[in-house]
């Protein structure tokens, strides 16, 4: 439990990110992030090297892994490569803008679903019993924090743009609007500008 506790910390620790980020703490930036996933990623190792498993079959397996590579994909591609990657978690000058396109149609937060539906994929790889307890915890922790940043942090970055924002993309839940939205806007990181 006391590890399940520590990928929590890493969630409080995002929000310490949120607040340098809104006081233009450019420097602090880089350190915190790296240590709040440096934090989730070693809680995260430790629970599902726990040895208390249940037994899961070779297809479930296998449906498993490939939806796990799928969603830890879509994960990458919403946090780190759909948004400006330099201005947000650097801290690099540049014009702020709200994405609207893509994954950020779909949602407004969809780091959160990915985030959701790989940890539940990977119980079936691995067939761990403390990460099927972690995995609500955790996803409670992640939508804590997006609903502060949501309400306070990005307000502040974006202004009446997020306002906007708000008003025409759902918090987390797709509506059929959105996914439509989210298909026509969608791009491969490859083919990005070759449309």
């Amino acid at each position: 439990m006391a590890y399940i506790l520590l990928g929590a910390a890493g969630f409080l620790a995002l929000l310490l990110f949120d607040w340098a980020d809104s006081r233009g703490l450019k420097k602090v930036k880089p350190p915190v992030m790296i240590g709040a996933w440096g934090l989730f990623l070693f809680a995260f190792v430790t629970v599902v090297a726990s040895p208390d498993r249940f037994s899961v079959s070779i297809g479930l397996r296998i449906a498993g892994g490939f939806f796990s590579l799928v969603f830890f994909s879509l994960f990458i591609y919403s946090l780190l490569l759909e948004i400006p990657f330099s201005q947000t978690y650097v801290g690099k000058e540049g014009e702020r803008r709200v994405v609207a396109t893509g994954t950020y149609a779909l949602v407004r937060h969809p780091g959160v679903i990915w985030f959701l539906l790989f940890h539940l994929s990977f119980v079936l790889v691995v067939g761990s019993r403390l990460l099927l307890i972690a995995v609500p915890f955790w996803t409670g922790m992640n939508i804590v924090l997006v609903t502060i940043e949501d309400k306070v942090f990005f307000l502040k970055t974006f202004g009446d743009s997020y306002r906007q924002y708000q008003q025409n993309v759902p918090f987390l839940v797709p509506t059929p609007g959105s996914i439509r939205q989210c298909i026509a806007t969608f791009q491969f990181p490859f083919l990005k500008g070759k449309r």
